[in-house]
This record gives structure tokens, sequence and C-alpha cells, in this order.
């Protein structure tokens, strides 16, 4: 017998009330990884969904309220929230940079928020973290490219939009990144926007292999909360790491790997 499923008013008026600090762009529904199968963490329904008939969440109001102390205000049950949150880290320089070669494109508002790598041709390519999206458009995440020839004329040469459902990313290598690109380490002990994400990201690794997190870029609640960050090492590799935390406070990596240049360096 099809299990009835409950919606209940109260967890829902809150869980909006939380729209604040990320925003409502969602993507796709994942759940701990999950396919839209049923699926049962700390013994409490995630996802159902039925090929019939779409069904909605159950929810349990006192694990939503243990839930929505832990994570951070914006999230949305179910689909992957952007984070607004995070601050430009760019030098005057990089910004000038930056800014002057998107202003010849029309139609597109980003803010540039760090130089993720760079690579020497001639010239300088500097590859940046940037979140915007078309103007009136959508807001998210993207690797954006900027060409500096040697009479000091900027130029975008490719735009690539990180989708939290969709990551490319390689195994970490001695070479580092690929096509000669050098990860950029600020000596900086940079933090995460928010003190929950940052406590969970550093329970994933040891003190060896801690990282400096660059940005979190999207969170998704289900029982417990997904999260995805960019984070760079002591060696300048930059990586994409998807991770869960259960409402225990447990944390576990669901994908983890370097930044796949050769794709993040095209249009897309």
């Amino acid at each position: 017998m099809k299990k009835k499923t409950i919606i209940l008013a109260g967890a829902v008026v809150m869980i909006s009330a939380l729209l604040v600090g990320c925003n409502k762009n969602t993507v796709v529904p994942e759940a701990n990884g999950g396919s839209g199968t049923e699926e049962k963490i700390s013994e409490q329904t995630v996802i159902t969904s039925g090929e019939d008939e779409q069904e909605s969440e159950v929810i349990d109001s006192e694990n939503i309220e243990q839930e929505s102390e832990a994570a951070d205000p914006g999230m949305m049950v179910g689909g992957w929230a952007v984070c607004e949150d995070n601050n430009s880290r760019l030098t005057d320089e990089e910004k000038e940079i930056f800014e002057d070669a998107l202003s010849e494109m029309q139609g597109l508002d980003y803010e540039g928020l760090a130089v993720i790598a760079t690579q020497v041709v001639s010239g300088t390519n500097r590859a940046y973290l940037a979140y915007g999206g078309e103007k009136d458009g959508a807001k998210g995440y993207a690797v954006i490219v900027v060409y500096s020839n040697l009479q000091g004329e900027n130029v975008m040469n490719s735009l690539a939009t990180i989708d939290p459902t969709d990551l490319h990313i390689q195994e970490p290598s001695n070479e580092k990144l690929m096509g000669g690109w050098e990860g950029v380490t600020s000596g900086k002990a940079w933090m995460l926007p928010s003190e929950n994400a940052q406590d969970s990201f550093e329970q994933l690794f040891t003190e060896e292999e801690m990282r400096n997190p660059t940005a979190l870029l999207n969170t998704q609640v289900v029982a417990g909360v997904n999260y995805l960050a960019m984070s760079v090492d002591k060696q300048g590799n930059v990586f994409l790491t998807k991770w869960y935390k259960d409402l225990n406070g447990n944390s576990q990596i669901l994908e983890d790997g370097v930044l796949d240049m050769e794709y993040y360096t095209q249009n897309h």
C-alpha cells in the first residue's frame, strides 16, 4: 500500500522564511547523491517519487527544525541553492583586468571573486571564479578565462558554468593542473562564508591534507545538508568537493577531484 504523503504546513512556512542567504535558483534535486528513489538516512525519508504519480517529501517537523538550526539560512529542501555570500578576493589589478574584459561582453553581469589559476602564454591567461549570469537571468558560479596580451589589452576567452549536478573533475597528480595552468595560492587562511560549512569541511581532511577553501558554491538540504565548495591544496591543485553532513554532524565526501581545466577553460 503506497505511503500517504504528509506535508506539514508549518515546516513549509519555516523553510520559505529561511530563503535569505542562498537564492532560490535551484538546479536538480539530488538528496545525498540520490536518483529519485526512496532513501532513508537516519531513519527519515528523504525523497519519494513514483513513476505514475509525483509525490512530495515526507517531512518530520522535529528533524526539520533541528536541521534548520544546523544548516545555513536560505537553504531549501530538495534543490540545490546558489550561495551568494562569498566576498571578492581579487587585488585591485586583478579586478581591473576582469572588469575591463567583461565590459565588452554585452548581456553578461558577472563579478570576479578570485583568480584560481594562471597560464603563461604570449601574455597571461587568468582563470577567474566568478558569480553572476546573463543580465536579469538566473545567477550562478562560472570559471571565466581572461587573456591579457603584452600590450595590456584584456579579452574574455571563455566562460563555463559550474553545475553541482554535473561536475568535471579529475584525480590529482604530480603534474597538477592540465595545460600549463598553475593554481593560485594566497597563503591566507581563507574560510568559507558559512561557519557550519567550514566546520564540516574541516572534518573531511587530515591536518596534512587540509586545503584552503576558495568559495562555497551550492547547498542542498536533505536529511542533513549537501555542500559544494572550491578549494586549493598546498601544491596548487584546484578542487571541487561535494560532501554530505548528516543530522548528527558527521561529514562524508560524495565527489572530490581536481578541476578539469580542459573543460572549464572552454565555452559551455
